[in-house]
């Protein structure tokens, strides 16, 4: 009788799986973004696609009472099917996530000043968090407190900042080459098949909406695998 497993691969191609098991096994646990209410949509979606670049699972939005994020797939390359987005209204409960997790939350910014490092200098904590702040006004003052360290890029022209996702994705790229280099939070062999197995039901449940079958419907017959891919 077939596994759950083994139906959901027979509808994915072989090397489909092998580009979804060589993506997980460059993917980190011990380094996540958090953006501090952000407004831009299209900054956020920027920021994701830096994410999954970077080999990021997971990502944290601090958002306004009213805000709701919609991306925009175009700018973010479809990331959001690969990065985790957890939304929070309540910023006192993620950092308590966050820090429940091991996370050491470390803000950026861009003044340099007392407490404030060259992010080239920085020695990152076992497990980071790294907070972006608004577009207009940088980090809250609330979450600055909450940071452990600030960081900031330093620049040498008549500029003194960089646009947001620029700045986010040359972060994400220093302290996870960091972490790669170090061996330093990649997912572990339980985690990858976890996340393996979601990755294809998703595949497999996007393939069978087209068509108007659900997932569900297939499994009542297990000796019916889903349709291959062609």
């Amino acid at each position: 009788m077939p596994t759950y497993e083994s139906l959901l691969a027979a509808a994915v191609s072989e090397t489909r799986q092998a580009r979804f098991a060589a993506v997980l096994s460059r993917r980190l646990s011990s380094l996540t973004l958090v953006c501090d209410r952000i407004l831009d949509p299209h900054n956020i979606s920027a920021c994701l696609r830096s994410c999954d670049a970077f080999g990021l699972m997971t990502v944290h939005l601090l958002l306004d009472r009213t805000q709701r994020y919609r991306g925009n797939r175009q700018v973010s390359r479809y990331s959001d099917r690969w990065v985790e987005v957890r939304n929070h209204w309540d910023e006192e409960a993620m950092c308590s996530e966050l820090s429940a997790a091991g996370f050491t939350l470390v803000g950026t910014v861009v003044a340099d000043g007392e407490g404030v490092t060259d992010f080239r200098h920085f020695e990152p904590p076992e497990r980071m968090a790294l907070v972006v702040g608004n577009e207009h006004l940088g980090l809250s003052d609330s979450m600055r407190r909450r940071c452990q360290a600030l960081l900031r890029i330093p620049t040498c022209g008549f500029v003194d900042s960089l646009n947001l996702s620029v700045a986010t994705g040359i972060l994400l790229e220093h302290f996870s080459d960091h972490c790669h280099r170090c061996g330093k939070g990649v997912l572990t062999d339980a985690e990858q098949r976890a996340w393996l197995e979601a990755w294809l039901e998703r595949e497999v449940r996007q393939r069978l909406h087209k068509i108007g079958v659900t997932l569900e419907d297939v499994l009542e017959d297990e000796d019916q695998p889903p349709p291959p891919q062609e």
